[in-house]
């Protein structure tokens, strides 16, 4: 099923255009907490040439002004689904406005399946994300 995804995400049919895609799964990656998932579309994201000191602002893009309007688009999309798939009225009008319903369509799958496999992948402790959970009880010193 993921390599059929995988085949479908890449054809030559899809809409969007690659660097949105991968900068789209990139942020999900990180919003979803996979390393994993960050780290190969941070790689395809390098492999497209798309500035590396854009790839680096990835996880704080809201507060940096280095995104376009398209981009901005698209990360802000990005973290609605992220956040359960509720999209406010506001930003979806300009997802509409910025693309059309097949490349609608495209994101917001690609988008949503990138979630599911960042939580297989940190389930499985696949890989990169085979750490220790990074949010731990701080427990008071015993003073």
């Amino acid at each position: 099923m993921m390599l059929d995804r995988q085949a479908w995400q890449f054809s030559a049919e899809r809409q969007l255009a690659p660097t949105l895609r991968e900068l789209a799964l990139a942020r999900a990656g990180w919003v979803a907490g996979s390393s994993f998932v960050f780290t190969q579309h941070c790689k395809l994201l390098r492999r497209l040439g798309f500035p590396e000191d854009q790839v680096n602002l990835i996880p704080s893009w809201a507060a940096e002004s280095t995104w376009s309007p398209t981009e901005r688009t698209v990360l802000a999309y990005t973290d609605s689904l992220a956040a359960g798939g509720r999209v406010p009225d506001g930003l979806f009008e300009q997802v509409k406005a910025v693309f059309s319903d097949v490349e609608i369509l495209e994101l917001t799958f690609m988008v949503t399946t990138y979630i599911q496999s960042a939580t297989i992948c940190r389930a499985l402790r696949l890989e990169f994300d085979d750490r220790p959970d990074p949010v731990v009880d701080a427990k008071p010193s015993p003073n």
